[in-house]
């Protein structure tokens, strides 16, 4: 791994570190699907549970997701006074790791 990873690898890869500490290990494969869209740590039968009930579809990276992410980066940015190049700039960047 290491060197050959890309980036969003590595950011993946950090995200889940933080959430790993931060949450139990019950909570932690629940978070790692809504926020990064991995659904590969939630055991099978609950995974087929969620696509059954027509669920599933939260813990996919959508426009919906993205427009929240949004509409919490503008409220933030909107108290910090900074540029509003670099304010555009910044969102942007976020929001393509985000769906990275």
């Amino acid at each position: 791994m290491g060197e050959s990873q890309n980036l969003f690898t590595r950011l993946n890869s950090r995200i889940k570190g933080v959430l790993r500490i931060g949450l139990s290990a019950k909570a932690f494969p629940f978070a790692t699907a809504l926020i990064l869209g991995d659904t590969g740590l939630i055991e099978t039968d609950l995974l087929e549970n969620f696509r059954a009930s027509g669920v599933a579809h939260v813990f996919a990276v959508s426009g919906l997701h993205i427009g929240f992410l949004l509409a919490i980066l503008l409220f933030v940015f909107r108290r910090i006074r900074i540029n509003e190049f670099l304010k555009t700039f910044l969102i942007v960047l976020l929001l393509f790791s985000y769906s990275g």
